[in-house]
């Protein structure tokens, strides 16, 4: 039974399209997330806008708004693990057979870093985008706080909630999208 689950960690390790499949789940399941918040966020400003009184139906929309931070982190994992995939396939490190665990270099939630490694060159706003998913899959995705007052104050002063400022469920932020662009063209290079 060992060798079985050994072989089978080295395969999905060793082969870009376990990644790219995990990544699409990821990214189907934040679509979804990123949409109920949409639907919640028009519900809310059209509620503020016709003053209506704030009754117990609105607690589940506001529920639904509230998940934006997780359609958010389902975003980043998607960029985490497709950018992962690139690496490995990119790095051909399929002669090791004997893997224990992931490389030093694939041992980090830093988008950008990531994106580096795999060679995906960046605008400035494609690299604040990914710092946005980055504080996410960290820390606002997952926690309620961050390990430092500094980092948590420096969250509120400049990071938008970025997936439902468009308010356009049938189109992802234009610098998303010109990220997944460049990742494509990538693993169809």
């Amino acid at each position: 039974m060992k060798s079985i689950i050994t072989s089978s960690f080295n395969f999905v390790y060793n082969n870009l399209n376990p990644w790219i499949h995990k990544a699409n789940e990821l990214l189907h399941s934040a679509i979804i997330l990123r949409d109920i918040s949409i639907d919640a966020s028009k519900k809310i400003k059209k509620i503020k806008n016709n003053g209506n009184e704030v009754g117990p139906e609105v607690e589940v929309i506001i529920k639904d708004w509230s998940i934006f931070n997780q359609a958010t982190l389902l975003f980043g994992f998607f960029l985490e693990n497709i950018l992962k995939g690139i690496w490995i396939d990119k790095n051909n490190i399929k002669h090791d057979i004997n893997l224990k665990k992931l490389p030093k270099e694939l041992i980090t939630h830093n988008l950008v870093s990531l994106s580096q490694k795999a060679d995906i060159e960046l605008t400035k706003p494609e690299i604040k985008v990914l710092n946005q998913f980055t504080a996410c899959i960290i820390w606002y995705g997952r926690y309620p706080v961050t390990v430092k007052l500094e980092e948590y104050q420096k969250h509120f002063k400049s990071q938008p909630a970025y997936f439902i400022d468009n308010g356009l469920k049938e189109e992802l932020p234009k610098e998303l999208k010109s990220i997944i662009n460049k990742i494509s063209d990538k693993i169809n290079s």
